[in-house]
């Protein structure tokens, strides 16, 4: 079998529909700052019932926004023309992306997610943003990925970002998926950005993880986060080298200086780094 050729995947280990309200989540978190579309995005989620009954503490959603920042600039670095972000939820940054660059911006996650959120960026965005492309399915299933690299150019590298998804993965989900991935970016070229890199340690620190939070995300999500954390960055390291992956790791304190939520939530300099101590982002580029 060529490697290069996607597999065919049709039949999906288990539904992820169940991590869906995690999107909820993360957009309640992200308007304590001031990533662009932010506010605009929680506003009209709101209309549709309650977008934090996971509750975010304030220390989740100073590390959303470096998370988020620390994406941006990475993609800023790999300087690929289009992107494709996997379990894209309700983050923004595809509208900002797509509305400063000529390139294509795709956007795929589960049916019930991607609908909302174009008629929201429809909403927010009346005349539209023309590279900016949802699509529905799930970045384990390679038909649907498939369908949502066909509306990328074939002939330009491609930035695929993974941002609040792998973390809720099994090994083997995580494996699918990095195999997914690989024959994509062999396919195509470009690298994969994830800054779901988490560690045994930051869910055993209750300043980061409080107590009873863990449970009440697997409970919802139907995912053993505990279980399936890394017990250290060399073993995620490992992990997706033994995969096909040079990995390149971009600590979260090195986007900290940008944040704006800090002030907004009363937080200091060290609340701040301790929040973020264990957090690192990959990028990924497919060995041959």
């Amino acid at each position: 079998m060529d490697d290069r050729a996607l597999p065919t995947t049709t039949d999906l280990p288990r539904s992820f529909d169940a991590i869906s309200p995690t999107a909820l989540l993360t957009a309640h978190g992200r308007r304590f700052s001031n990533i662009e579309f932010a506010e605009e995005m929680c506003r009209e989620l709101e209309r549709h019932g309650p977008v934090d009954a996971l509750g975010a503490s304030q220390y989740l959603a100073t590390r959303l926004e470096t998370r988020h920042i620390l994406v941006d600039e990475l993609l800023r670095r790999t300087d690929h023309p289009q992107v494709l972000e996997v379990a894209a939820g309700y983050d923004t940054r595809g509208m900002s992306w797509a509305l400063r660059h000529l390139g294509r911006y795709v956007e795929l996650d589960r049916k019930p997610v991607s609908t909302m959120k174009q008629s929201i960026v429809e909403k927010i965005q009346p005349d539209g943003i023309s590279n900016l492309h949802f699509v529905s399915g799930d970045a384990l299933n390679s038909d649907d990925l498939n369908r949502a690299a066909a509306l990328m150019h074939p002939h330009h590298e491609i930035a695929v970002i993974a941002e609040g998804l792998m973390m809720y993965l099994s090994p083997d989900e995580r494996a699918q998926l990095a195999s997914h991935m690989r024959a994509l970016l062999l396919q195509r070229g470009g690298t994969w950005i994830t800054p779901d890199i988490v560690l045994r340690e930051m869910l055993d620190d209750p300043f980061v993880t409080p107590r009873g939070k863990m449970e009440q995300v697997r409970d919802v999500t139907q995912s053993d986060l505990y279980g399936h954390a890394y017990s250290t960055v060399d073993e995620a390291q490992q992990f997706f080298w033994d995969l096909g992956f040079t990995v390149d790791v971009f600590p979260f304190s090195i986007a900290e200086v940008a944040l704006t939520s800090r002030a907004r939530l009363g937080l200091s300099q060290d609340d701040v780094h301790r929040a973020n101590q264990y957090s690192n982002a990959f990028v990924l580029t497919a060995r041959p």
